[in-house]
């Protein structure tokens, strides 16, 4: 490798050396600028040699030696002043300079090991071995640290990081002082003036060779070791020093100094003076490029080269190509010409890639293999606040805004190297600091080798989107609380209204009061369905109803409609008829309750709009169709009144509502489930002759046989059948607790009150009950805690939810509490009696 980087230099070399003579005459002397990191005459004694071997090589030309130590930042000074053509400087520093556009690296020392040749080192942390409570550099929080510089790579920057890595930054949590020379370092710690010290590897071990110590003396901190690496080490390792042109510096005089650097002999008094055995080809400096970033050095906006910068530059490079290829002249001529066509041909297309990218909405962002930045548009400009100039060479790294951890970026990369491409959303941050949301989408692009050669990145900033989807979600989440609100509110007083309303009617005898209470309950009732009305819509909207599968008993359905709607039918003075022509032998697959809400919902409206004759319910199967039709001898409608029957709040005239009432809510939420269970509902109505409501349903039958046992149904006299058993009653409404009390209590029940859920839990324990009846809302503790407490504490008494929340979130918060039924409020008798005998038999 080193023999193919000489010959290549050699080559690059051939037009310099013809045109030397005219070149190199510009400039008599050029200086040579070396880190005296041990002080400045150990650094003429080091160097002076490597000034005298250049001397002879260049004469007349001549190169001077110019040490320079970390005191007042020298070196970096000299570098921006001009002061210096070529350095020779540790890693860190160096990458520092590079960073900031100053330097450019030609060559890496190698150094003579007591184990053969090394180009790589590190840093070694110490103390004095008395000191048992330092180990590792975590042990240095709040303690006094010695270094020589921090512009030292082995003797600070290397440590910083393994201490940051550690979990602790020394710059803000140790008090770090400044020698500016490495062995002052060691003199410091030796004699107690600190409590750790920082230097380069194979520093105490020249110290001990040259008799200066003995490494018993020391302690090393944080101690590890690198397979091949003879010396004490802290640290992980990093390219040894590099040999650096100033920019400026004609780059024929640079090669010519790197193919006579690669040609210093180990033994030459060159390299034994320095201590190296010798240059070889540049290191690859990335690691302390990492450095730089994990822990905040280095100049990270590098200031953008001026047009003189860029002629200095290049312009010497491009006539040594040209010179370099002139043999290929006319070869790269007959190219061009073919090129030239190629690119005429494909110009306009071409050019609209490059409007494409200049004025697209989205931002775009290029990479080369490494994610160094080397393109972006305007959008990205836009979007970020950074101008194209400043941010080419940058890595998108720049953007981050921390709210991504590490292991979202590994992942990313993971699935971009094996993909060839990424899509999701990450959080960056702007040039002025503000955080924003971006789709983004990169790409990897390879060349005809199928070897990585740039990353697109395309990108829009969604931040105002998510912030409305939030908005969206608060609005869905205040309306769903709102209307939890409004049915608990509700459905209280309708608990008592209708509850009421129902005792009273089993007492009185006289017509005319009972047909004032029935009117009452009429009332509550109609109220009751529009509450629920407004809950199902709102559960179809938001897309939280579910419809169930489940076997069900076609003909009983068809009974409980029937005794559901008979005795409205004849209050009204009107005859109903359920006509089923399929008989059923097995259960039908589907959800029975919802079928009945909707039949419910059609069969009442044809019976609330008929004022004579009759409304027919026929029901039949056609193919793998159920079908329901619904027929009456009302009113009618016209054409244009259908059209919108189906609509929220719509109905087909609108006094109708006046003279018949509704909400206009039934029949939107009825085609709603129709058509959530793969059915539809049609209409045909003729103005005062009548409607025809028909409801599809898909036809699917289970294997399993009708039994002989039906569903109970509670006649009138059932209700009134004696139960026995002690019940617990929760509830803080004064008008509820004694509704709830005179309900249980003609069942033949004993009945105890609480006020609230911490009395409840309290009487629960204090006496044996054999049921208790829940509600959620109640002062001091809700009915949900005093369920946990009651089954936390091994209560075994059944607890039935009693309430006038009845969202799915709070059956589900029941549920949870270990709760052992629901019912809802108001109190529907018939399912309150079914569930008191299941549980107190």
């Amino acid at each position: 490798m080193r023999f193919l980087y000489t010959f290549s230099i050699i080559l690059l070399s051939i037009p310099s050396i013809l045109f030397a003579s005219s070149i190199m005459e510009s400039k008599d002397l050029y200086k040579i600028g070396v880190l005296a990191y041990k002080g400045k005459d150990d650094a003429m004694t080091r160097w002076q040699e490597h000034g005298n071997y250049l001397n002879q090589k260049f004469s007349p030309i001549q190169f001077k030696i110019i040490p320079l130590s970390y005191k007042n930042d020298e070196m970096t000074k000299a570098v921006e002043r001009g002061q210096v053509d070529f350095i020779i400087t540790n890693p860190g520093h160096y990458m520092e300079l590079e960073l900031g556009g100053h330097v450019s690296r030609l060559a890496t020392r190698r150094m003579s090991g007591p184990e053969g040749i090394l180009d790589q080192f590190g840093g070694t942390a110490i103390t004095l071995p008395s000191r048992t409570d330092i180990e590792h550099y975590t042990d240095l929080e709040g303690k006094t640290v010695v270094i020589p510089s921090q512009s030292s790579l082995g003797g600070w920057q290397v440590h910083l990081r393994e201490a940051v890595l550690q979990g602790s930054d020394l710059r803000n949590e140790s008090k770090i002082i400044e020698l500016k020379n490495h062995r002052k370092v060691v003199e410091s710690i030796l004699r107690g003036e600190a409590d750790a010290g920082f230097v380069r590897s194979d520093l105490l071990e020249q110290m001990e060779k040259n008799g200066e110590l003995q490494l018993s003396q020391l302690k090393i901190v944080n101690q590890v070791s690198e397979a091949g690496y003879p010396y004490l080490l802290s640290t992980r390792l990093y390219p040894e020093w590099p040999f650096a042109k100033v920019t400026g510096v004609p780059h024929d005089v640079a090669i010519k100094i790197v193919y006579h650097l690669m040609n210093i002999p180990s033994t030459s008094p060159a390299a034994k003076s320095a201590g190296i055995f010798g240059w070889t080809i540049p290191g690859h400096y990335s690691s302390v490029g990492d450095l730089f970033r994990e822990v905040g050095l280095g100049p990270y906006t590098p200031k953008p080269p001026t047009l003189l910068e860029v002629i200095n530059r290049f312009w010497k490079q491009i006539i040594v190509v040209i010179l370099a290829t002139s043999t290929l002249l006319l070869f790269i001529t007959l190219r061009l010409l073919r090129a030239n066509l190629l690119l005429r041909a494909n110009e306009k297309e071409l050019q609209q890639a490059a409007n494409v990218f200049k004025y697209a909405e989205e931002g775009i962002i290029i990479t080369d293999s490494t994610t160094s930045i080397v393109d972006v548009n305007e959008a990205f400009s836009k979007t970020t606040g950074y101008e194209r100039k400043e941010i080419i060479g940058q890595f998108p790294s720049l953007l981050h805004s921390g709210r991504q951890a590490p292991q979202f970026y590994d992942e990313m990369w993971k699935k971009i190297n094996e993909w060839g491409f990424w899509s999701g959303v990450l959080w960056n941050k702007k040039k002025n600091g503000t955080l924003y949301a971006e789709q983004l989408t990169i790409t990897s692009i390879k060349n005809r080798e199928d070897e990585v050669c740039q990353y697109v990145g395309i990108f829009r900033d969604i931040t105002k989107q998510l912030e409305n989807d939030e908005k969206l979600k608060n609005a869905v989440r205040a309306k769903d609380d709102f209307l939890a609100s409004m049915s608990h509110e509700l459905r209280t007083p309708l608990t008592s209204i209708i509850g009421n309303s129902e005792m009273l009617a089993e007492k009185l005898q006289d017509q005319h009061h009972l047909e004032l209470i029935r009117s009452i309950e009429i009332a509550g009732r109609s109220q009751l369905a529009l509450v629920n009305d407004i809950l199902d819509m709102s559960k179809i909207e938001s897309g939280k109803f579910s419809i169930e599968e489940i076997p069900y008993d076609f003909n009983q359905m068809l009974k409980d409609v029937e005794g559901i709607l008979q005795n409205s039918a004849r209050i009204n003075n009107l005859e109903f008829i359920v006509k089923a022509r399929n008989s059923e032998y097995f259960k039908l697959l589907g959800d029975s309750h919802r079928v009945c809400q909707i039949l419910t919902n059609l069969i009442g409206n044809a019976l609330k709009f008929t004022s004579h004759g009759e409304v027919i319910l026929t029901t039949w199967v056609d193919g793998e169709s159920l079908l329901f039709e619904v027929k009456d001898t009302g009113i009618g409608m016209t054409e244009e009144e259908q059209k919108n029957l189906f609509n929220r709040f719509e109905q087909a005239d609108k006094s109708i509502s006046r003279s018949y009432g509704g909400s206009g809510l039934g029949l939107s939420i009825s085609s709603a489930l129709a058509g959530m269970m793969a059915g539809t509902i049609t209409v045909h109505s003729v103005k005062e002759e009548g409607s025809t409501f028909l409801l599809t349903l898909p036809y699917r039958s289970s294997a399993i046989p009708l039994s002989e046992e039906q569903q109970v149904i509670y006649p009138a006299q059932a209700l009134n059948e004696k139960l026995s058993g002690n019940i617990l009653i929760a509830e803080d409404t004064p008008e509820l607790q004694l509704l709830e009390r005179r309900i249980l209590e003609r069942m033949g029940l004993s009945v105890t009150i609480a006020q609230n859920g911490q009395e409840a839990v309290d009487t629960a324990f204090a006496d044996s009950f054999d049921l208790i009846l829940m509600d959620m809302q109640m002062p001091v503790m809700d009915g949900i805690t005093a369920c946990q407490i009651l089954k936390s504490q091994g209560n075994q008494t059944p607890i039935i939810a009693l309430t006038a929340n009845v969202m799915q979130k709070h059956r589900e918060l029941f549920s949870e509490a270990g709760c052992d039924g629901f019912l809802a409020k108001p109190i529907d008798k018939q399912e309150l009696r079914r569930v008191l005998e299941q549980f107190l038999n």
